[in-house]
């Protein structure tokens, strides 16, 4: 749970209660009612004072990086030869 201080052009500055800022990039906000539409200001998503649910993506030495994806169930080391998983195909690339 995060509280957002102050949103710029590039994301917002959120409140989650540590000693590191904790930033989410707009590139990582997602509209709770239509999660795959395009973002074009923060401000569509979040505003000064929102207190809402975010996921820790990344810590670096100087901040901690939010996201609003909801990561995936399982880690890519528990994915076995065999196993059935639910997903949607968001691409396809050649290799």
């Amino acid at each position: 749970m995060g509280k957002v201080l102050k949103t710029t052009l590039q994301g917002a500055l959120v409140d989650i209660g540590s000693e590191k800022p904790a930033f989410i990039h707009i590139s990582q906000a997602v509209k709770a009612d239509d999660p795959q539409k395009q973002i074009n200001s923060i401000e569509e998503v979040l505003k000064k004072g929102d207190a809402l649910d975010f996921w820790v993506k990344r810590i670096r030495k100087d901040r901690i990086e939010l996201t609003m994806k909801e990561p995936l169930a399982l880690e890519w080391r528990e994915i076995k030869p065999g196993m059935t998983v639910k997903g949607n195909v968001i691409r396809l690339e050649t290799f």
